[in-house]
């Protein structure tokens, strides 16, 4: 998928997306980042809402691997958060720029599960970045289910 079919797959499914002014800055095979502005998505103190934080991350790995099983022309599954797990390291006073990436091997092993199984799991890494470091961590594994047809 390239950047503008993300974004509007986000716009057109899931509605915050919109609302928190995502866009798509690059995509690759393995790797993945998104940005949304600080207008959008700050708290009273002028910096990040933590809830933005966390929904920039999710959305950004969830785009990840839901980019690469839509290149990948796997049978038609639905992909969910399974479980997540976020430190917030410093405030982020800066718009949020998150970035996933994974690994070949991990996610060629997902992919196989998925077509051997009809589900499959994955743990991804994802960063919120800013001048000074990261601002926050998510792991985030994320469950693709076959539909049943």
């Amino acid at each position: 998928m390239t950047e503008s079919e993300i974004k509007d797959y986000l716009y057109n499914n899931i509605p915050l997306a919109k609302a928190m002014d995502v866009e798509v800055l690059d995509v690759s095979k393995y790797s993945l980042t998104l940005k949304a502005p600080l207008y959008s998505n700050s708290n009273m103190h002028g910096t990040a809402f933590g809830g933005s934080l966390s929904s920039i991350a999710l959305l950004t790995g969830w785009s990840l691997i839901h980019s690469q099983i839509t290149d990948q022309w796997l049978p038609t599954g639905d992909l969910v958060i399974a479980e997540a797990n976020i430190v917030y390291e410093k405030p982020v006073a800066t718009d949020l720029v998150a970035q996933a990436k994974v690994d070949q091997t991990l996610f060629q092993n997902f992919v196989n599960t998925y077509k051997e199984k009809g589900k499959a799991r994955i743990t991804i890494e994802i960063e919120v970045v800013t001048e000074k470091g990261t601002g926050c961590r998510m792991k985030g594994c994320y469950a693709l289910i076959q539909q049943s047809v």
